[in-house]
């Protein structure tokens, strides 16, 4: 694709993402861009200042444990051991 102009090593600017905007428009955008962008900064900074918040923040974002068939079985053996008397 050398005749995509994105394909080259270059920054992709804003006009690249909206490339139908005006130039009006594309200024809201990245202004938009760049309120949105400080505002996840210091939601981050906060968060990774704060041990228990930041704690909160990897189980919530913790990737889901994949079950196997044999944890499965596990969880049903050990719900329904059968006691010898």
């Amino acid at each position: 694709m050398a005749n995509n102009p994105i394909s080259e090593d270059r920054e992709i600017t804003i006009r690249d993402l909206y490339p139908h905007l005006t130039d009006e428009e594309l200024r809201e955008a990245e202004e938009n861009m760049e309120k949105y962008l400080e505002l996840e900064l210091r939601m981050y900074e906060r968060i990774f200042a704060d041990p228990e918040a930041y704690a909160r923040f990897k189980r919530l974002t913790a990737a889901p444990r994949r079950h196997t068939v044999q944890d499965k079985g596990r969880a049903f053996l050990n719900n329904h051991i059968i006691s010898k008397e």
